[in-house]
């Protein structure tokens, strides 16, 4: 925060600081501090525009960071804008690792407009540039939206096996929130087919790691899903119970539904 707040009349910094606030992004994920990297990154980005002082690749990624946590806290209709400057920055870098991220972020947004079947197309782009780099985060990450478009199209088969290798990925590089976020999504086109015995035991094991991480977005979206299964099984007075708990964190995160 000192280093973010360093006074900078003259602008000279202003690189300095976009590159620190995407390396900073996934911090603010895991504890759900929204609001905090909402305000910094668009404040920095209004900085520069488009000055050619900054490299479009430094652009790209701070503003890829910017859509992902619009899109986390729920302001769907704020998410576009800064998704396809993304997108259009890390194309003209080259840098293929910022492409496979950036491109999740325009597939959130069609998502969100009601389009799976487009969301799914920008979801297929990212898994294969990722799956070209390295089988690492990066690939777990689409993967996990590659299974979330495709449950959302009613692809259940495809969604399973893309959640089920996002998870796969995240314990070979033993990475938690890799493992568990997968985990909450399969969980959920189980209990789309019905299969509540491994829906539950998926929850159980992504609410475990999210809570032992201290992981505040996951939680609630583990939670939702406990809740889920709980009304699913009869047990109402639970699934209220588990909803006042998840509400309450969000309130605590200042995240939307």
């Amino acid at each position: 925060r000192g280093a973010a707040d360093w006074p900078d009349e003259d602008d000279s910094r202003i690189e300095l600081t976009l590159r620190m606030l995407p390396a900073l992004h996934w911090y603010w994920f895991a504890k759900g501090r929204f609001h905090e990297g909402h305000q910094r990154l668009e404040s920095a980005l209004a900085r520069v525009v488009d000055s050619p002082m900054v490299p479009a690749i430094v652009r790209g990624r701070a503003s890829t960071a910017l859509a992902s946590i619009v899109f986390w806290q729920g302001d769907y209709a704020a998410i576009r804008g800064p998704a396809e400057y993304a997108v259009g920055k890390v194309r003209e870098s080259g840098d293929r690792r910022a492409i496979a991220y950036a491109l999740t972020t325009p597939g959130m947004a069609t998502l969100m407009d009601g389009d799976p079947v487009g969301a799914s197309a920008l979801f297929e782009e990212a898994v294969a540039r990722a799956r070209a780099i390295a089988r690492d985060t990066l690939l777990s990450f689409t993967l996990y939206w590659h299974g979330i478009g495709a449950h959302a199209r009613g692809d259940l088969p495809l969604a399973h096996a893309s959640l089920a290798e996002a998870s796969e990925v995240g314990r070979a590089v033993r990475c938690s929130s890799a493992i568990a976020h997968p985990l909450s999504m399969r969980a959920r086109v189980a209990l789309a087919e019905g299969d509540q015995a491994r829906a539950r035991q998926w929850l159980s094991e992504a609410l475990a790691i999210h809570c032992a991480t201290g992981a505040g977005f996951g939680t609630v979206i583990a939670l939702d899903g406990v809740a889920r299964l709980a009304a699913a099984a009869g047990e109402p007075v639970l699934a209220a119970r588990l909803l006042g708990a998840s509400e309450a964190l969000r309130d605590e995160l200042r995240m939307s539904r």
